[in-house]
């Protein structure tokens, strides 16, 4: 089996951030990807309360991703997004492709938690070790194209995701 990458806890209220294992227990029973992000929504709705609005900042937004991400067999390209959902006001979730999943893994990182709510726009950013949560102050109201061009310019790297 491939090596566990941790997982980042943000709160971007506090501006925290921090790294933990994820439990051996949650791999053996879940092997990875969507369990584990419901898992963690539940353990985050033990803390607060599952009848949150899910528009509150008391809402958790997951990002993991399944045990064959970065290993190049194809399947294993696609991260999960979990939350509770103001459609239904019950668990929802998303998946999405691209290279984030595998950049995330390659920086040791398997699963992110982010909770709370910044006081203005900020991005996260990931760099190996390094986690930063960022002013996004100046990127407010641009679209996508320009938005991912200044970010890439920001932190001098055209290869980011």
């Amino acid at each position: 089996m491939y090596g566990h990458g941790d997982l980042l806890r943000i709160d971007l209220s506090s501006e925290k951030i921090s790294k933990e294992p994820v439990p051996e227990k949650l791999w053996q029973k879940f092997m990875g990807g969507e369990g584990i992000n419901a898992w963690l929504l539940w353990e985050h709705f033990l803390k607060v309360d599952p009848k949150i609005d899910p528009l509150s900042q008391d809402n958790v937004l997951i990002f993991g991703i399944g045990p064959l991400a970065s290993t190049g067999l194809g399947a294993g390209s696609k991260g999960k997004f979990t939350f509770k959902s103001p459609a239904y006001n019950l668990y929802g979730d998303t998946s999405v492709g691209g290279g984030f999943g595998s950049q995330l893994r390659w920086a040791g990182h398997d699963y992110i938690v982010i909770t709370g709510k910044a006081n203005h726009p900020v991005y996260i950013w990931v760099n190996d070790d390094s986690v930063e949560i960022r002013d996004a102050r100046h990127l407010w109201g641009k679209d996508v194209p320009a938005t991912t061009a200044l970010i890439k310019d920001a932190v001098g790297d055209e290869e980011a995701e």
